[in-house]
């Protein structure tokens, strides 16, 4: 009786594993796409058929220096087709938008101080472009009602007709993202350039009309701003990264930004974060890329964040009012594993993308080795919980879960106790046995 007691709980223990370990396994995934080089892609859509379409720079082999980089995937992130677009100079995609004839623009640089936008069908096929000089790179493409394009480069609004003409241009300095707001106006984010490179500015907020006249502007102490995002009640909310003074020196250190403004320019909060690792007292940094509002009016943050394995992909969640909720990061096998833009995906879920990759020295030189990378999320098994069991263990695997280890040990273990109940009933059965004489 006892030996049978042992063997359905053996069996039911097996079930359970096996049932939590499909589950686990089929909880999201992640894919790596590159060559030998370097990739990395800084704009994710989910295209009209449900899978994604990603654009960056590559310059592998077959590279003219550094080209733009367009991979299309299918809703499980299989390649389907890449294309590579590149003339003499160093180019690179920082948008992607799907048109409404189902091809794709992208918004980029062909390299020098020029802006550009790339048309492209849906096979990739490169249709036409145009060379917006001596205004910046292009930041942000949107297309308008009218079946034009506006462009935001780095110092100017740009509205282009739906013939490939210039309507009107605004100049302004420093953008970094534009949006399209609801009233039929544009919003976006700058930096003022009359600081050094690399260091943290005076960051605006400013609103437009449909003609890129400004409405109003909001200024934020200083810092670096990334993306931007009407909300549902029709407020903004950035993000980006602030430097906080550290404890222990007198540098700072860098959190993800999250702020939140009303539809007339008023600050209603802001809200600063870091995962809080450090390395010989030093509190690591963490940014923030990129925003989407989810359907609990909270928001999430995808960015960088500083960890004892080297960068990892950050996502942070926070609610309404701006209360971090949980966090986490994904650390793939590589030193390096950044997230520049999320999207909410049709099942309710999350895509991310950017690049995962490691540092080398090669003849006494750091090079960096990268590829894209896009990691998906289902929504339904989202938050601190679940987002807690999660590694990387593969790059351009699957997205493999530590429950499914504990899964598998789990079967060994049942497996092993098996074994043993089914030996010990032999050995019962040969002592009940009658001795032969």
């Amino acid at each position: 009786m006892k030996s049978k007691v042992q063997i359905i709980v053996c069996f039911a223990l097996l079930t359970i594993l096996l049932s939590l370990s499909f589950s686990f396994a089929t909880a999201g995934w992640s894919k790596a796409y590159g060559d030998k080089e370097n990739e990395e892609a800084y704009s994710i859509i989910q295209t009209n058929d449900g899978g994604y379409a990603l654009a960056g720079f590559t310059n592998s082999s077959g590279a003219t220096g550094v080209d733009i980089w367009i991979v299309k995937t299918d809703s499980s992130g299989n390649m389907q087709w890449n294309r590579k677009i590149g003339e003499q100079y160093d180019e690179k995609a920082n948008s992607i938008i799907q048109t409404i004839d189902g091809g794709y623009v992208i918004a980029g640089s062909p390299g020098l101080n020029d802006a550009c936008l790339i048309k492209i069908d849906s096979s990739g096929s490169k249709k036409w472009n145009v060379t917006v000089q001596y205004k910046g790179e292009g930041k942000s493409v949107l297309q308008t009602g009218d079946g034009g394009y506006l462009l935001a480069t780095t110092s100017c609004l740009v509205k282009i007709s739906p013939e490939r003409a210039f309507e009107w241009n605004v100049s302004y300095g420093g953008i970094q993202a534009a949006i399209a707001t609801n009233d039929g106006g544009y919003a976006f984010i700058s930096r003022d350039y009359g600081h050094y490179y690399g260091a943290p500015t005076p960051i605006n907020l400013i609103k437009t009309d449909c003609l890129g006249n400004k409405l109003w502007c909001q200024t934020f102490e200083k810092g670096f701003a990334t993306a931007l995002l009407e909300t549902a009640d029709g407020d903004f909310v950035i993000t980006g990264s602030i430097s906080i003074p550290r404890d222990s020196d007198t540098g700072s250190t860098g959190n993800v930004w999250l702020a939140k403004v009303s539809s007339n320019g008023n600050l209603q909060w802001d809200q600063a974060f870091n995962l809080g690792n450090k390395v010989k007292n030093h509190v690591l940094s963490c940014s923030g890329r990129s925003v989407v509002e989810t359907q609990d009016k909270g928001y999430i943050v995808v960015g960088t964040g500083g960890t004892l394995h080297g960068i990892s992909c950050l996502i942070v969640k926070f609610d309404v009012s701006g209360n971090v909720e949980w966090s986490n990061t994904y650390q793939g096998p590589n030193q390096q594993n950044e997230g520049y833009c999320v999207v909410n995906t049709q099942d309710g879920g999350l895509a991310v993308a950017g690049y995962s990759g490691n540092l080398m020295i090669v003849n006494n030189s750091v090079i960096e080795l990268n590829d894209f990378y896009l990691l998906k999320i289902n929504g339904n098994e989202m938050g601190p919980d679940y987002l807690n069991t999660i590694n990387i263990f593969s790059t351009g695997g699957n997205l493999y879960i530590k429950g499914a280890l504990i899964a598998v040990i789990g079967i060994v273990i049942a497996s092993a106790i098996f074994a043993v109940s089914k030996h010990a009933r032999r050995k019962q059965k040969k002592l009940t046995e009658p001795a032969s004489i």
